[in-house]
């Protein structure tokens, strides 16, 4: 094949190539999702609250009248506007006065009633008094003669304790110690735990004094051994300074060898053959250091000379000890000798005279107990007299019937004065008639006026969740029913919870003096501006997934076909939106991201897009 043939074959193929490319983008592209999108943008997200209700009255005030009353006529009808003083509803003047009659009838009654309560009440005061003085008396009485039994009992008691006493002094008991071998046995007792205590004080003063000369013996050892040491290191000093003799420079001959003793040694201070090494120096040991003292031998020689004097107090001891023992032994021996000495009979005796201790001791216990048992009753007796009467309110609660009486009695005068005309308090609008043309009233209210000198309040019921963005003191525009003016100006009395529907709240907006009949519905918004956030998007930009909200932003990138545009998903916190805006926060999404705000297919992550027209 030739080479022109090749390269118009190669070039069909290039425009084969290229045309199935085009064909497969223009393809491609008509599936594409159109999408639109917005940049972020700085700006405050408005809240506005809307709602419904009512004009009502700010203060409502009873008409009241008393019970019974006949009612001639009715003036008014509910929802009418009254002035002060209009006339609202009147009485029927003879049933009127047959009421005050009967009131006083009443009250005339009462007071005959007290009088005679009064009489009662004196007779039973007086009674009361004589039992009192009764149960004084008897208190006293009774005091007085137990006094006296106890007394009589007290002394027959004492007198049988004496007999017994006397009794076993006069047998010799050693009881008291008025015995005479007793006390001179218990003398020698004394005696010899004086000798003991003297024997043990010599033996420790004894021991104090040997450790003393022990102390002062090994003082002097001590001393001695010190000055021994001293001298000895004294001598070694000075055998350190003598000098040696050795040859001088110059010398050729060693000196002469000095004479030796008469026993052939030589002194100490001849130098040592020079076959020696001058490092190891001949040294003879110490023949004249002085001796030193044993310590522990020296306290051992004071100790014997004291050891015979030493044995004889402890033996001193020793025999004191076993001298008091012996005394000791004899009282406890003759005690007991005593003790079995004592006759059948004279045990009789004693057991005769305790018994009758006895018996008047108990004489004299039912004494004490008689006598308490009768000031106890008697002083019983006394409180009962002088315990106060039980609450008896008869009095009290007549007094309270007159009282309310007088006062009805007064109120149907002044009605009777006033011809029987209820008049209207305030300026108002009627709101209830609770009374009947021809009917008698009932106690309590027989109207109800709307104060209207007060001015009014609009009340309306808003979603809880909404409590976010209502507060007091917010501006709020009131749109009535009847397409009326709008009201402006107005702030946000209270926000509380509806007392029927827990998941409603109460906006109340309190109104001027005639601006807004009673009654009338209106409509009331209240708009709020948010802080100014940097980030905020179309509300239609953001999606929600397992809880996650998100938006959509474009990533473009390039290809070998071109650049291509992706839809990237960005995890974003909604920090607060209306039903237009969303506010993010900082670093989300940046001020040049192309955010997508709608689409006309669905897409995901990593879903190409294309832009729509504008």
């Amino acid at each position: 094949m030739d080479r022109k043939k090749i390269i118009k074959i190669l070039a069909s193929f290039l425009v084969l190539m290229l045309l199935f490319t085009v064909l497969s983008r223009a393809a491609d592209s008509a599936s594409l999702a159109n999408v639109q999108t917005k940049t972020a943008q700085s700006m405050t997200i408005d809240h506005t609250v809307t709602g419904s209700g009512k004009v009502m009255q700010n203060r409502e005030q009873a008409v009241s009248t008393i019970g019974e009353q006949k009612v001639q006529t009715i003036y008014v009808s509910e929802g009418q506007s009254v002035e002060a003083g209009d006339l609202l509803f009147d009485l029927d003047i003879a049933n009127l006065k047959e009421q005050i009659l009967l009131k006083k009838q009443e009250i005339e009654k009462m007071d005959l009633t007290e009088g005679d309560n009064k009489s009662k009440s004196s007779a039973e005061e007086q009674k009361k008094s004589s039992t009192r003085t009764r149960a004084e008396q008897d208190v006293s009485l009774a005091a007085g003669k137990g006094n006296e039994a106890v007394t009589r009992a007290a002394e027959a008691l004492q007198k049988a304790q004496q007999k017994l006493q006397d009794y076993r002094n006069q047998q010799g008991i050693p009881t008291d110690g008025n015995d005479a071998v007793f006390a001179e046995l218990n003398k020698t007792l004394k005696a010899k735990e004086k000798a003991l205590q003297q024997a043990q004080d010599e033996l420790k003063e004894l021991e104090r004094k040997i450790e003393r000369e022990v102390n002062k013996a090994l003082d002097e050892a001590e001393k001695k051994n010190q000055e021994a040491q001293a001298q000895a290191a004294k001598a070694q000093a000075a055998k350190a300074q003598a000098p040696e003799t050795s040859l001088t420079e110059g010398q050729t001959e060693p000196p002469a060898e000095p004479a030796s003793d008469e026993n052939g040694a030589v002194p100490q201070t001849v130098a040592q053959p020079q076959t020696q090494p001058e490092t190891q120096p001949q040294t003879q040991p110490e023949t004249n250091a002085p001796e030193t003292e044993d310590l522990t031998k020296v306290e051992k020689e004071v100790r014997n000379q004291y050891k015979t004097e030493l044995e004889k107090a402890n033996k001193k001891v020793e025999k004191a000890q076993s001298d008091k023992i012996s005394a000791e032994q004899a009282i406890q021996q003759y005690q007991q000798e005593q003790a079995a000495n004592q006759s059948k009979e004279s045990q009789e005796q004693e057991q005769l005279l305790a018994d009758d201790v006895t018996a008047k001791q108990q004489t004299y216990d039912d004494a004490v107990n008689a006598r308490d048992d009768g000031v106890r009753t008697a002083k019983r007796a006394l409180e009962d007299a002088n315990a106060p009467e039980g609450t008896d309110s008869t009095g009290k609660i007549s007094k309270l019937d007159k009282e309310k009486l007088q006062m009805e009695l007064q109120k149907l005068e002044a009605l009777l004065a006033a011809g029987g005309q209820i008049k209207a308090p305030i300026k108002g609008i009627v709101t209830k008639i609770a009374v009947t043309t021809g009917d008698k009233t009932m106690d309590g209210t027989a109207m109800l006026l709307a104060d209207t000198t007060n001015g009014s309040k609009f009340v309306a019921q808003v979603p809880v969740d909404q409590e976010k963005y209502l507060a007091k003191n917010d501006p709020v525009v009131i749109k009535p029913g009847n397409n009326g003016n709008p009201v402006e100006g107005l702030k946000v009395e209270s926000v509380k919870a509806n007392e029927e529907n827990k998941e409603m709240l109460d906006v109340t907006v309190k109104l001027p003096a005639d601006t807004l009949e009673i009654g009338t519905a209106a409509e009331f918004e209240v708009t709020r501006m948010s802080k100014t956030y940097r980030t905020c998007v179309p509300i239609s930009a953001i999606h929600e997934d397992n809880n996650e909200k998100f938006v959509y932003v474009i990533q473009e990138t390039e290809s070998v076909l071109g650049n291509e545009l992706k839809a990237q998903k960005v995890v974003v916190k909604v920090l607060d939106q209306n039903e237009n805006f969303a506010a993010l926060s900082d670093g989300a999404v940046t001020s040049d991201q192309k955010i997508i705000t709608g689409t006309d297919k669905n897409i995901s992550g990593g879903s190409r897009v294309r832009l729509a027209e504008e």
